[in-house]
C-alpha cells in the first residue's frame, strides 16, 4: 500500500507521517517557487522553459550548421580545382591565342620629331596604330623607302591583328636580331601566336621555348596545350 494510501487510512506512525507530509510539503512549495520564477521570466523577458530549452541546444545545432557549410565549400572548390584543367585542356592552342592576341595591343612609343618626308610618314603611322587604325597603319609603314626593324616589326603587328598571319609572319620573321632592335622577346612572343593561328605548332614550339622574361605564364599555358594537341 501507498504512503499516501495509509495517510488516508491513519495507518502511518507518528514519524512516518510526519515524513510524509514534510516531503509533500517541500514538493508542493518547490513547485510554487519553480512556477513563480517561470512567471517571472515569461513576463519580463519573454522566456519561457521551452524557449529555454531550445536556446540551450541552438549552439550545438549552429556548429552543426557551420561544419555542414564548410563543407559543401570545400567540396565546390575541389571540383574548381579537378574541373578547371578540364576546360583548359579543351581549349585549342589557336582559340587561346586568339586570346592572348586580342587582349594585348603593344602600343608603340617611338614618336619623335621628323626631319623628312619617310619621318613623317613614320610619324602618321606610328599614330594610326596606335589608334588601331590598322589598314592606314598598314599602308604607310609600306610606303616608307627604308624600313627599320622596329618599322617592319609594327607592320607585322597591323598586319597580326587584322588577322592576316602570313602577312605578320613574313615581316615578323623577316627581322634579324641586333643590338638596334630592343623588341627581341616580344617579337619572338607575337611571332609564335601568328604560326599558331598558321597551324604551324612545330615552329611555335621552338620559338616558345627561347622566350625569356616574357609572359612566362601564358608560355607555359600554351606549351601545355600544344603538347597535348
Amino acid at each position: 500500500m501507498s504512503l499516501r494510501n495509509k495517510f488516508i487510512k491513519s495507518e502511518l506512525s507518528e514519524s512516518e507521517e510526519k515524513e510524509y507530509l514534510d516531503n509533500l510539503y517541500d514538493k508542493h512549495y518547490d513547485k510554487k517557487l519553480k512556477d513563480k520564477y517561470s512567471e517571472k521570466l515569461q513576463e519580463d523577458y519573454g522566456l519561457s522553459r521551452n524557449i529555454i530549452s531550445e536556446k540551450k541546444d541552438k549552439p550545438i545545432f549552429t556548429i552543426y550548421k557551420s561544419l555542414a557549410y564548410l563543407g559543401s565549400l570545400a567540396a565546390m572548390v575541389l571540383l574548381f580545382l579537378v574541373v578547371k584543367p578540364l576546360f583548359n585542356v579543351s581549349q585549342s592552342p589557336s582559340e587561346l591565342a586568339l586570346t592572348y592576341i586580342q587582349d594585348n595591343h603593344f602600343a608603340n612609343q617611338g614618336i619623335k620629331r621628323g626631319e623628312n618626308s619617310s619621318d613623317l610618314t613614320r610619324q602618321n603611322a606610328i599614330l594610326a596604330y596606335n589608334k588601331k587604325d590598322y589598314d592606314t597603319a598598314i599602308s604607310l609603314y609600306s610606303n616608307l623607302e627604308t624600313k627599320t626593324a622596329e618599322d617592319n616589326y609594327f607592320l607585322g603587328l597591323s598586319h597580326m591583328y587584322r588577322s592576316e598571319y602570313g602577312a605578320a609572319i613574313k615581316y615578323l620573321s623577316g627581322i634579324q636580331e641586333s643590338n638596334d632592335f630592343k623588341f627581341q622577346q616580344e617579337k619572338n612572343w607575337f611571332l609564335s601566336l601568328c604560326l599558331i593561328q598558321n597551324k604551324e605548332f612545330d615552329q611555335a614550339k621552338i620559338l616558345l621555348k627561347s622566350i625569356e622574361g616574357w609572359n612566362s605564364s601564358q608560355i607555359a599555358d600554351l606549351l601545355s596545350i600544344l603538347e597535348n594537341n
